[in-house]
């Protein structure tokens, strides 16, 4: 098991989302979880990437199955 640093937030629009740091990660990596049920799922995550200021060209996206947040 991974050493991570975890923060849960919030952003204006209501958009509930992890932000993990996993000890082994590069420096320049962190990692965001969104509940992927959403139904507004892609306008979280355009969301999120615009309010992090994350250029789309750096987002790697993959669904994982972990709905408990």
């Amino acid at each position: 098991m991974d050493t991570y640093k975890v923060a849960y937030l919030q952003i204006e629009n209501g958009c509930k989302f992890l932000l993990v740091r996993y000890r082994g990660s590069p420096d320049d990596m962190i990692d965001v979880y969104i509940p992927a049920k959403r139904t507004d799922y892609r306008r979280c995550l355009d969301d999120i990437v615009s309010e992090l200021g994350v250029a789309e060209s750096d987002i790697i996206e993959r669904q994982v199955e972990y709905e408990r947040f």
